[in-house]
């Protein structure tokens, strides 16, 4: 699927893969990473017009293994994007395999800074590049999986009214879900270390970092509705 300088990029600093300059972005973004996107959006499922299958990727992507037990979608969730949920899960390794966690170029109180969306530009700015604009790219791509899975309901669905109450309460789950798959792993937590004697305290931790993540998403996703 990919180029061996592209496997080769997983597992090493930030700042020693090859970047690049995107306009939206202040600092430069790892090739990496736009070559990922880049297979996603060229998934069967991705093309225009297709929006039940892009929504069932989606879910499949960033859902994988995030609140199994119960799930609104479950019953609807078809396993017909087995090449973007592989990309998918490509890009969460790439982040938890850098040698040092992503969150950990900033301190703890610049995470719990994130006590709402209008915040969020400035507890952004105190990150350092290139991680601030790698961190505002991600948060992007996942707002991109809200609108996409939220027009699907939208056609989806033909009174208005359960419309707009369905895409409040769908938005609200969402970013909540993409927090949890995403949010932990910036920090290379894992179910093990919410367990044991440190349980209490990594759980805490998570918890606050899921915020943030979550916070920083509905910021990106709000930018989208000007």
């Amino acid at each position: 699927m990919f180029k061996k300088t592209n496997i080769e990029s997983f597992g090493k600093e930030i700042l020693s893969l090859e970047q690049v300059k995107l306009p939206a972005y202040e600092g430069s973004i790892p090739r990496v990473l736009i070559e990922l996107k880049k297979r996603l959006n060229q998934c069967d499922g991705f093309q225009k017009g297709s929006y039940a299958s892009q929504f069932y990727l989606f879910i499949i992507i960033f859902f994988i293994n995030v609140h199994k037990k119960k799930h609104i979608f479950h019953s609807t969730m078809k396993n017909d994007g087995s090449q973007a949920a592989i990309i998918g899960l490509l890009l969460k390794q790439w982040f938890m395999q850098l040698p040092n966690p992503f969150l950990s170029c900033v301190e703890i109180k610049i995470i719990d800074m994130a006590t709402s969306v209008e915040l969020m530009p400035t507890v952004s700015a105190k990150f350092p590049e290139p991680h601030k604009s790698v961190l505002l790219w991600l948060w992007d791509l996942l707002a991109d999986v809200l609108l996409i899975a939220s027009f699907f309901l939208f056609v989806l669905h033909h009174s208005i009214f359960s419309v707009v109450v369905e895409l409040r309460q769908f938005n609200e789950m969402t970013t909540q879900h993409l927090a949890q798959g995403f949010g932990p792993l910036m920090t290379h937590l894992t179910e093990r270390d919410v367990k044991g004697p440190r349980a209490t305290k990594n759980a805490m931790f998570a918890s606050r970092v899921i915020t943030f993540f979550k916070r920083g998403i509905e910021w990106r996703l709000s930018l989208r509705e000007l």
